[in-house]
């Protein structure tokens, strides 16, 4: 794979960082950008690493890379996503020339806000400790339709105006990125989406220095299953770095219910939560989310157990909700659980939530179940 050809727009509204990737356009379009340095390929690279470990490929670079972020990537970092994906051969990437390309004389740090639960919950520990935030962002990296699929533009536009009104809320300014680097990708999006959302921050060429990203586990959680790269982001994470740029996870400590419970009374989470899969069909409803989707109904009942999913009557549809909960969590005792939903459930266990009507829905879910199995 070679990238070559690298260049920068500078537009009234926005900027375009470009270059080619075997001769296709590979592009970010950004609101924010630090246009006062040589050009690097570092964004790229970063985007395409799920890219090279698919096709088992070297990148080559036929420009500048950041010295330090050369180094890291070749002996730290591709060695150890080869071994996490059982791949036998050495990679690497090879620029023309490395520099430390921008001195790190400042430190911005920025987060992103998606307005789901761990963005949300990030935002408020800020603002809770005190700890200065200058940047908060909204990427489009293929998570609002996966690899420009159906609904992808109106997906993109409904969640930003979200975003953009909770930022509003919060006194922060909004760099907004796009990128199609995940168009290149054949994988799932969670096999790369660390990598393309951490590639958006490098490509404002320097204008955020930390990167705080609001991972999806907390490191007890974690582990080093290939696949999903929110599975070892607590670890891999702090390797990817450069001159001028580092990131980290957030709320290491904290799991998905101990964050929806640190946000259950935060104001902006009351009126900007947005987790739904199902966006589409929350905005036919005028809904924030839809209610109906499995997300939706487990951070709705995990507030419940809270006692605070009233607080959050602006973001949900309540008669939905109580009139879905039921076969949701038969559906939840009937199967194999992720992480989330397991952590979820065992709560709920606990709290002796679980009604008679519940179980005797998972038990004739299993049995059809059962039966089908038998009749094939």
């Amino acid at each position: 794979m070679i990238l070559s050809d690298i260049s920068l727009q500078l537009e009234k509204d926005y900027s375009k960082l470009e270059c080619l990737l075997d001769g296709n356009s590979i592009y970010f379009t950004l609101s924010h950008i630090n246009s006062n340095i040589s050009l690097v390929y570092d964004a790229f690279v970063v985007a395409l690493l799920p890219l090279l470990l698919e096709k088992q490929e070297n990148i080559v670079v036929q420009g500048t890379m950041d010295d330090v972020l050369c180094k890291q990537l070749n002996d730290v970092l591709i060695p150890r996503l080869c071994q996490v994906n059982k791949i036998a051969i050495t990679l690497k990437v090879i620029p023309d020339v490395t520099e430390n390309a921008i001195a790190l004389n400042k430190r911005v740090n920025a987060t992103g806000l998606s307005c789901g639960v761990d963005s949300l919950a990030t935002v408020k520990y800020f603002f809770d400790n005190d700890i200065g935030l200058d940047y908060l962002t909204f990427f489009d990296a293929g998570s609002h339709g996966i690899y420009n699929g159906n609904y992808a533009k109106e997906n993109y536009e409904y969640r930003l105006k979200n975003s953009e009104r909770a930022a509003t809320t919060i006194g922060l300014p909004l760099v907004k990125v796009k990128t199609n680097a995940h168009s290149f990708i054949r994988g799932s999006f969670e096999s790369a989406h660390s990598f393309l959302n951490i590639s958006c921050s490098l490509a404002t060429l320097g204008l955020i220095n930390k990167y705080h990203y609001a991972s999806a586990y907390a490191v007890s959680q974690s582990n080093f299953k290939p696949g999903d790269t929110s599975n070892f982001d607590n670890f891999l994470l702090p390797l990817l770095f450069t001159s001028y740029f580092n990131t980290h996870s957030t709320l290491q400590t904290k799991t998905r219910l101990k964050r929806i419970s640190y946000i259950q009374h935060y104001d902006v989470a009351n009126a900007y939560l947005d987790i739904c899969t199902n966006s589409i069909l929350a905005k036919k409803m005028n809904v924030r989310n839809c209610t109906s989707c499995d997300k939706c109904l487990r951070t709705a009942a995990t507030l419940e157990l809270y006692d605070s999913l009233s607080r959050f009557d602006k973001v949900f549809d309540l008669n939905i909700y109580h009139s879905k909960i039921d076969n949701y969590i038969a559906k939840l005792i009937s199967k194999k659980v992720s992480i989330h939903e397991r952590e979820f459930l065992d709560s709920w266990l606990k709290e002796n939530k679980i009604t008679t009507l519940q179980y005797w829905k998972a038990f004739k879910l299993i049995a059809k179940r059962v039966i089908s199995t038998i009749g094939s």
